[in-house]
């Protein structure tokens, strides 16, 4: 992966970051996998320790949240953010034909629209 598109991935999730993802809340799902996390990290485990109607698998993910050296809001809004910058790498990957080095620029702001229609169309939450 050369160095220009890493660039440009980097400038273009820390303007998103710092522009959208430090105001507002929304309350929808922020504690719910955040919660189960935690009770994972502390060695429970799902369907005995505790209930949950869905599969653990995003909570497990979503420990990471805890790595990152933010607070605990900021830094799983964080983690959304890079999810949705890579499955939108991963899908223009396979619309393309081609990896993200050896795109075109037109392509590569192709890539760029997909990640801000994503990013507004998903709440960036756990």
């Amino acid at each position: 992966m050369p160095l220009r598109f890493l660039a440009v991935a980097l400038i273009l999730t820390g303007w998103a970051f710092y522009s959208a993802c430090l105001l507002g809340f929304c309350p929808t799902d922020e504690g719910y996998f955040l919660a189960q996390t935690w009770r994972l990290l502390n060695g429970e485990f799902p369907h005995r320790d505790f209930i949950s109607p869905r599969p653990v698998g995003s909570a497990a993910f979503h420990a990471l949240d805890f790595l990152v050296p933010l607070p605990l809001l900021e830094a799983s809004r964080l983690i959304g953010l890079l999810e949705v910058v890579l499955y939108s790498t991963a899908l223009a990957t396979l619309v393309f034909r081609r990896g993200p080095g050896r795109w075109r620029p037109v392509e590569t702001i192709a890539w760029a629209a997909s990640v801000l229609i994503n990013v507004h169309s998903f709440p960036l939450m756990a």
